[in-house]
């Protein structure tokens, strides 16, 4: 029992000296042995930078490769691997229609309307049928 009462508090301890550091970012050593890795992300360069081709085929698939077949159209993507990242592709903007602000409301003219009377008349058809299985319920668990 005492060893544990030990343990708790040891826990504890150390959960009130890890947690500033953790809110605050500052792990004492150990950042400056993160910080003196000097890792540099590639640079771009003649060597990185490269030219890929895509086209579709008839089936609606892209492709893409170094060489295209012919009678095919052809579109050319710059590629840089220092930077992995595609350049932009600028696409037409699509034309705006006059569309109404508001949805419109559907057609609801085929669907029966729910007056209160209607509402009263299928509450009491809905309590006839819950008498009518009480019944054959009863009728059932006498057999």
């Amino acid at each position: 029992m005492k060893f544990k009462w030990i343990f708790i508090m040891l826990v504890v301890l150390v959960i009130a000296f890890i947690t500033p550091a953790v809110m605050t970012g500052d792990f004492g050593p150990l950042n400056t042995m993160v910080q003196s890795t000097n890792y540099q992300p590639p640079q771009s360069s003649r060597s990185t930078r490269q030219t890929v081709l895509k086209w579709q085929d008839a089936q609606g698939r892209w492709h893409f490769g170094d060489e295209a077949p012919e009678g095919v159209n052809v579109h050319e993507v710059k590629v840089d691997t220092a930077a992995n990242i595609l350049a932009p592709v600028k696409v037409a903007a699509k034309k705006s229609e006059n569309k109404p602000s508001a949805p419109a409301m559907p057609d609801m003219s085929g669907l029966p309307i729910a007056t209160p009377t209607k509402a009263l008349e299928a509450i009491e058809q809905a309590n006839q049928v819950k008498a009518m299985m009480e019944k054959r319920n009863e009728a059932l668990g006498h057999l």
